[in-house]
Protein backbone atom coordinates (compact mmCIF):
# COMPACT_ATOMS: atom_id res chain seq x y z
CA UNK A 1 0.00 0.00 0.00
CA UNK A 2 1.54 3.46 -0.82
CA UNK A 3 0.37 6.75 1.09
CA UNK A 4 1.38 10.48 -0.06
CA UNK A 5 0.59 13.58 0.35
CA UNK A 6 1.20 15.16 -2.74
CA UNK A 7 1.18 19.28 -3.83
CA UNK A 8 2.43 21.04 -6.97
CA UNK A 9 6.22 22.04 -6.84
CA UNK A 10 5.60 25.22 -9.10
CA UNK A 11 2.75 26.13 -6.80
CA UNK A 12 5.62 25.42 -3.91
CA UNK A 13 7.99 27.83 -4.81
CA UNK A 14 5.61 30.28 -6.13
CA UNK A 15 3.94 30.10 -2.35
CA UNK A 16 7.09 30.77 -0.71
CA UNK A 17 8.39 33.49 -3.01
CA UNK A 18 4.87 35.12 -2.58
CA UNK A 19 5.19 38.64 -0.30
CA UNK A 20 1.98 36.92 2.00
CA UNK A 21 4.82 33.95 2.82
CA UNK A 22 8.04 36.73 3.29
CA UNK A 23 5.57 38.21 5.73
CA UNK A 24 3.85 35.69 7.83
CA UNK A 25 6.60 32.90 6.95
CA UNK A 26 6.08 29.26 7.40
CA UNK A 27 2.75 29.06 8.86
CA UNK A 28 1.26 31.11 6.10
CA UNK A 29 1.85 28.53 3.68
CA UNK A 30 -1.02 27.01 1.62
CA UNK A 31 -0.95 24.49 -0.62
CA UNK A 32 -3.02 22.57 -2.92
CA UNK A 33 -3.13 19.12 -1.18
CA UNK A 34 -3.83 15.71 -2.17
CA UNK A 35 -3.38 12.62 -0.39
CA UNK A 36 -3.47 9.36 -1.84
CA UNK A 37 -3.80 6.04 -0.41
CA UNK A 38 -3.03 3.85 -3.35
CA UNK A 39 -4.52 5.75 -6.07
CA UNK A 40 -7.78 6.82 -4.26
CA UNK A 41 -6.91 10.98 -3.55
CA UNK A 42 -9.10 10.93 -0.26
CA UNK A 43 -8.91 15.04 0.03
CA UNK A 44 -9.76 16.22 -3.59
CA UNK A 45 -6.86 19.13 -3.86
CA UNK A 46 -7.77 20.97 -0.81
CA UNK A 47 -6.28 24.28 -0.33
CA UNK A 48 -5.18 24.37 3.07
CA UNK A 49 -2.50 25.31 5.74
CA UNK A 50 0.09 22.72 5.01
CA UNK A 51 1.49 23.52 8.73
CA UNK A 52 -1.80 22.89 10.15
CA UNK A 53 -2.76 19.87 8.00
CA UNK A 54 0.11 17.93 9.62
CA UNK A 55 -0.13 18.60 12.78
CA UNK A 56 -3.65 17.35 12.93
CA UNK A 57 -2.44 14.26 11.22
CA UNK A 58 -0.03 14.10 13.80
CA UNK A 59 -2.57 14.67 16.47
CA UNK A 60 -5.00 11.90 15.29
CA UNK A 61 -1.49 9.35 15.37
CA UNK A 62 -1.35 10.55 19.11
CA UNK A 63 -5.82 9.97 19.39
CA UNK A 64 -5.39 6.67 18.14
CA UNK A 65 -2.54 5.18 20.28
CA UNK A 66 -2.88 7.35 22.95
CA UNK A 67 -1.61 4.60 25.27
CA UNK A 68 1.88 5.01 22.78
CA UNK A 69 2.13 8.55 23.16
CA UNK A 70 0.92 8.79 26.91
CA UNK A 71 4.32 10.74 27.96
CA UNK A 72 4.96 12.76 24.79
CA UNK A 73 3.40 16.32 24.15
CA UNK A 74 2.51 17.33 20.80
CA UNK A 75 1.32 20.71 19.23
CA UNK A 76 -2.05 19.57 18.20
CA UNK A 77 -5.00 18.11 20.64
CA UNK A 78 -5.67 14.42 19.41
CA UNK A 79 -8.26 14.15 17.49
CA UNK A 80 -9.49 11.81 15.12
CA UNK A 81 -10.66 14.26 12.50
CA UNK A 82 -8.31 16.15 10.01
CA UNK A 83 -10.02 18.87 8.32
CA UNK A 84 -8.77 20.78 4.88
CA UNK A 85 -10.58 23.58 3.78
CA UNK A 86 -13.56 21.59 2.30
CA UNK A 87 -12.55 18.26 2.66
CA UNK A 88 -12.52 16.24 5.73
CA UNK A 89 -11.47 13.01 7.12
CA UNK A 90 -11.48 10.83 10.22
CA UNK A 91 -9.21 7.77 11.54
CA UNK A 92 -10.99 5.47 13.49
CA UNK A 93 -8.65 2.14 14.67
CA UNK A 94 -10.32 -1.34 14.43
CA UNK A 95 -9.99 -3.90 17.01
CA UNK A 96 -6.68 -4.70 15.21
CA UNK A 97 -4.69 -1.41 16.25
CA UNK A 98 -2.60 -1.63 13.14
CA UNK A 99 -6.05 -1.19 10.71
CA UNK A 100 -7.15 2.47 10.11
CA UNK A 101 -10.59 2.77 8.85
CA UNK A 102 -10.71 6.25 7.09
CA UNK A 103 -14.07 7.82 6.58
CA UNK A 104 -13.44 11.35 3.86
CA UNK A 105 -15.53 13.54 1.98
CA UNK A 106 -13.29 15.28 -0.61
CA UNK A 107 -14.25 18.84 -1.52
CA UNK A 108 -16.06 17.27 -4.99
CA UNK A 109 -18.28 15.25 -2.50
CA UNK A 110 -21.47 16.89 -1.03
CA UNK A 111 -23.21 14.89 1.94
CA UNK A 112 -21.48 11.51 0.76
CA UNK A 113 -18.41 9.75 2.96
CA UNK A 114 -16.68 7.02 1.32
CA UNK A 115 -14.24 4.57 3.71
CA UNK A 116 -10.83 3.37 3.25
CA UNK A 117 -9.26 0.98 5.01
CA UNK A 118 -5.37 1.40 5.72
CA UNK A 119 -2.46 -0.11 7.65
CA UNK A 120 -1.95 2.18 10.75
CA UNK A 121 1.98 1.56 10.16
CA UNK A 122 2.20 2.19 6.64
CA UNK A 123 -0.09 5.79 6.99
CA UNK A 124 2.26 6.80 9.06
CA UNK A 125 5.17 6.44 7.11
CA UNK A 126 3.70 7.74 4.26
CA UNK A 127 2.54 10.91 5.86
CA UNK A 128 6.18 11.41 7.61
CA UNK A 129 7.91 10.60 4.34
CA UNK A 130 5.73 13.36 3.03
CA UNK A 131 6.48 15.80 5.52
CA UNK A 132 9.94 15.48 5.17
CA UNK A 133 10.32 16.03 1.23
CA UNK A 134 8.02 18.93 1.91
CA UNK A 135 10.75 19.96 4.67
CA UNK A 136 13.38 19.66 2.07
CA UNK A 137 11.78 20.92 -0.94
CA UNK A 138 10.96 23.91 1.44
CA UNK A 139 14.58 24.23 2.60
CA UNK A 140 15.92 24.41 -1.08
CA UNK A 141 13.78 27.13 -2.36
CA UNK A 142 14.34 29.09 0.70
CA UNK A 143 17.10 27.91 3.49
CA UNK A 144 16.16 30.49 6.03
CA UNK A 145 13.30 29.50 6.52
CA UNK A 146 15.02 26.68 8.75
CA UNK A 147 14.68 29.30 11.91
CA UNK A 148 10.88 30.24 11.50
CA UNK A 149 9.37 29.08 14.79
CA UNK A 150 6.66 27.61 12.89
CA UNK A 151 8.60 25.68 10.81
CA UNK A 152 10.93 24.47 13.74
CA UNK A 153 7.49 23.43 15.30
CA UNK A 154 6.50 20.96 12.57
CA UNK A 155 9.82 19.89 12.18
CA UNK A 156 10.43 18.64 15.96
CA UNK A 157 6.71 17.39 15.40
CA UNK A 158 7.88 15.02 13.16
CA UNK A 159 11.06 14.47 14.97
CA UNK A 160 8.56 13.69 17.86
CA UNK A 161 6.71 11.13 15.69
CA UNK A 162 9.06 9.58 14.09
CA UNK A 163 10.63 8.69 17.65
CA UNK A 164 7.06 6.88 18.40
CA UNK A 165 7.63 5.27 15.04
CA UNK A 166 10.68 4.10 16.11
CA UNK A 167 9.55 2.79 19.64
CA UNK A 168 6.22 1.08 18.17
CA UNK A 169 7.72 -0.76 15.36
CA UNK A 170 11.27 -1.22 16.45
CA UNK A 171 12.85 0.85 13.17
CA UNK A 172 13.34 3.99 11.83
CA UNK A 173 12.04 5.21 8.54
Amino acid sequence: MMIRITWNNKELEEEILSENFKEGGFGYLNLTLKMFIDSVDIIGGSFTFVKIFFNQLYGAFKCIDSEGFRNIKLFAAPDNRISAHGAEFYLNSKKNKDLILIKYQRVDMINEYKHIEVSFKELIKGVLESNEHLFNQVLEIHPGIKNDPEFIQLKQEMEIVKGWYKNRYGKQL
